[in-house]
């Protein structure tokens, strides 16, 4: 018989170091990817299925949400209507917006419930003209309006 360890101890320690070795190798590759994936954006603007959580359309969203915050109260309605462009991109941001602001109810542009009432419209990378709506938030990313109902103006709240 043929011995390769002199004893089963010595096995078992080869065996863990050989496990130590390996999950040290995984890990310094995981990190030495996810830096990389920092420093080059994998995730184009035209595919937003793709986006995450590091890529920077969805690090634009979460800027100028981080300032409507602020604007808008917690159990507040929110219409979401965002930049021109194909409607698989408009849904993404619409989802990104309601990821970033837990508690707010965001309703997307021509969504089921288009006909709900609103408190507020975001307007996301564009601006919108109706007289019913009031500019609560103007950023260069976009714009928060109050959304005035029939019979109520502006100065009872």
């Amino acid at each position: 018989m043929l011995k390769v360890f002199a004893s089963p101890r010595s096995a078992s320690r080869c065996a863990l170091l050989g496990l130590l070795a390996w999950a040290a190798f995984a890990c310094v590759l995981e990190l030495h990817r996810s830096e990389w994936l920092l420093r080059h954006d994998p995730f184009p603007e035209e595919q937003p299925s793709s986006w995450r959580i590091t890529s920077r359309p969805v690090r634009r969203i979460a800027n100028f949400l981080s300032a409507v915050k602020a604007a808008v109260p917690v159990g507040s309605r929110i219409a979401v209507t965002t930049e021109p462009g194909p409607a698989n991109e408009r849904f993404f941001r619409s989802l990104w917006v309601a990821y970033f602001l837990p508690g707010v109810e965001t309703l997307p542009e021509n969504g089921p419930a288009t006909g709900l009432p609103v408190d507020f419209l975001l307007a996301y990378g564009t601006r919108a003209d109706d007289p019913r709506l009031e500019p609560v938030l103007t950023t260069p990313g976009g714009v928060v309006y109050r959304v005035r109902r029939a019979g109520r103006s502006s100065r009872s709240r």
